[in-house]
């Protein structure tokens, strides 16, 4: 490989990378966080893994498509919990575009034009760890805005706090 196609796949993980959380994690969850975190959760992970169908227009396998699908929902439903429980994205820009660009220098293009074995089941490890990992994350987001609404009533039934209780 290159170097000028290794620095054209950094340049372009980066940007996929950004664009991608930006609008899934920072725009599509934030906007159905009111309608619930779970529900939020969901919907965002399948409209970004659904997005990838989109792979096929360039040339992708098939089953690498329906592999990446698979593959982007648990990941995205991963990140999806992580950012309802820190409110941040900035990390997941950079996770996101070092996956990507393993992915663009080991594959040397852009989209996958074929599927091994091995990579059914490195996508089946990646999908259990990512929905393992949300499904956690997605409790303890659960639990702490449980107890940070019990706190939040509990202390407006005491009446103003005194500059002692902050």
């Amino acid at each position: 490989m290159r170097f000028e196609e290794v620095v054209f796949f950094a340049l372009l993980a980066c940007l996929v990378g950004f664009v991608e959380e930006v609008f899934f994690r920072g725009l599509i969850l934030q906007a159905f966080a009111p309608s619930g975190f779970w529900r939020a959760a969901v919907v965002s992970s399948v409209v970004f893994g659904a997005t990838h169908s989109l792979n096929l227009l360039f040339g992708a396998d098939p089953l690498a498509t329906m592999l990446q699908m698979v593959y982007a929902m648990a990941l995205g439903f991963g990140f999806a919990a992580v950012t309802l429980r820190t409110g941040v994205i900035w990390p997941l820009i950079v996770i996101h575009a070092l996956i990507d660009f393993a992915g663009f220098v080991t594959a040397e293009a852009t989209v996958m034009t074929r599927v091994s074995p091995i990579d059914v089941v490195i996508y089946g490890g990646y999908v259990a760890v990512f929905t393992t990992y949300g499904i956690v994350m997605m409790r303890a987001v659960s639990q702490h805005k449980r107890f940070a609404h019990t706190r939040s009533d509990s202390s407006s039934k005491r009446g103003p706090r005194s500059p002692a209780d902050r």
